[in-house]
């Protein structure tokens, strides 16, 4: 952006050009610009996504987790964590949403597969989301966000 934003003139823009040929690293001076955060009710697409308005207790969502979830999700349940609003969460125009186990759009906040990339994560949290992966829960955090 700093191309087109900053440089004024012809010769600055060609001093740009040719020390970027050069090797020379221009980037290093720019700041990336920060992104808005994104409501994540916005961002569900409720039709492919499935809702828990049915269920009343983690108990009953049991049949989703995969047992070796249980421990973790269990532990989530027993500090009093309301259900999710979502499993299988999926995301409009994206396919980051194969990686969601449960989330609470109202709360911003979503809880993936253990082996979701770092970028995944890295642009969930850049929509302003709170992404956990299930092995790496910080539990009073998300007690905490999730009040």
């Amino acid at each position: 952006m700093r191309f087109f934003n900053n440089l004024k003139t012809d010769q600055e823009r060609w001093d740009y050009i040719e020390e970027y040929f050069l090797g020379y690293d221009i980037l290093c001076n720019t700041v990336a610009e920060s992104v808005k955060s994104v409501p994540m009710v916005k961002s569900i697409d409720k039709e492919k996504s499935y809702p828990t308005h049915q269920y009343k207790k983690w108990a009953d969502l049991d049949l989703f987790f995969d047992e070796n979830d249980h421990v973790i999700v269990d532990k989530i349940a027993a500090l009093g964590i309301t259900i999710p609003e979502y499993l299988s969460t999926v995301i409009k125009k994206s396919d980051w949403g194969d990686n969601i186990l449960m989330s609470w759009p109202s709360k911003n906040t979503l809880i993936c597969q253990q082996d979701t990339s770092d970028d995944v994560m890295v642009g969930f949290k850049n929509k302003g989301w709170h992404a956990y992966r299930i092995n790496e829960v910080e539990y009073d955090e998300i007690k905490e966000v999730l009040k």
